[in-house]
């Protein structure tokens, strides 16, 4: 869809599942998986999606840092009433369902978002605290600014993914299920920010919906997080497939550890449903309000079809996760 974008504003705000949802005032770029492959969460053990209650619409892409603790990108909070993360599927449901379902009791964006927002350096990032921990989640260890050198050398390959649409970059449908797609380190806007993809429209690229998603890299044994999907570059012709601009965690290290302290002790952890010892079976407790949900949850099973660059190495991280 060769669409000239009008706007000014470049932000990745979340997307629209299903088409279904009003079009946005101003026709702002928001970042999807295109020209990718299917994935599984499996392959990506730290990745879910930023839903609305029931799990029928996914807004943005997040990545667990800790079993209660996501980043995505701080303009995914801007689109209200999102207050859950779904965890363990690889696409949103058909039907209202609680399954895998987790509440998010708290949210933060970066202190200097606002201020920062259209300059040079949005500081596009924010945290999401959950009521309690996620248990099969394997968090993901973010880059940090001393393996940048040699991690995210221009021309570097890492490998993107997210819960929003996906097609090609003039024509894209549907949106909600996991995609994924290896893509070039192709610039180094500045100490905080980084480009990847864009430098041919056939190229995979983030867009609607992968607002917040991952870019993931493998540096020192182990795979990385380096990038949180923010938005397009000023003067994108096509709705995507010229790049996409990704924030660097590494960078914001301490606000992500000391934010993290200061919402948990306001937002005390959820204690774990008690283990009846006898029976070693979970005790019962109506009141609790863990996910529950089981085959009533309609969804489209999907697998991983693609050929990753990285797959070997990813699927080595995988298989270190308890599967359910």
């Amino acid at each position: 869809m060769k669409k000239l974008l009008t706007t000014l504003c470049t932000s990745l705000l979340a997307g629209c599942a299903n088409h279904v949802c009003d079009a946005p005032t101003s026709p702002e770029r928001e970042p999807f998986v295109v020209n990718g492959y299917e994935a599984s969460y499996q392959d990506f053990p730290s990745i879910g999606a930023m839903v609305s209650p029931g799990g029928t619409q996914a807004h943005c892409t997040v990545s667990f840092v800790k079993n209660d603790l996501a980043l995505t990108a701080a303009h995914c909070l801007e689109v209200g009433l999102v207050s859950f993360i779904l965890y363990g599927y690889d696409e949103e449901f058909e039907e209202p369902c609680d399954e895998s379902l987790y509440t998010i009791v708290a949210s933060k964006m970066h202190p200097d978002y606002k201020e920062s927002k259209y300059s040079n350096n949005w500081r596009d990032l924010a945290l999401l605290l959950l009521e309690e921990e996620v248990p099969d989640v394997e968090p993901i260890s973010i880059l940090q600014p001393s393996e940048f050198e040699t991690a995210l050398r221009l021309g570097n390959m890492v490998t993107i993914a997210g819960y929003g649409a996906y097609g090609e970059y003039d024509y894209v449908s549907g949106s909600g299920k996991l995609y994924a797609a290896d893509v070039p380190i192709t610039g180094h806007l500045n100490e905080y920010e980084i480009m990847l993809a864009g430098e041919e429209l056939t190229q995979g690229d983030a867009c609607y919906g992968d607002s917040g998603g991952p870019a993931y890299v493998y540096a020192h044994g182990k795979v990385q997080l380096t990038g949180v999907a923010s938005r397009a570059p000023p003067g994108s012709f096509y709705k995507c497939g010229e790049g996409t601009i990704y924030t660097l965690p590494g960078r914001y290290a301490e606000w992500i550890e000391n934010t993290y302290q200061e919402l948990r002790e306001e937002y005390p952890l959820k204690k774990p449903m008690p283990i009846d010892q006898d029976t070693e079976a979970v005790a019962v407790n109506e009141n609790w309000l863990y996910p529950s949900g089981g085959a009533s949850c309609q969804f489209s099973p999907s697998s991983s079809n693609g050929s990753s660059l990285l797959g070997l190495l990813l699927g080595l991280y995988a298989l270190r996760r308890k599967r359910k």
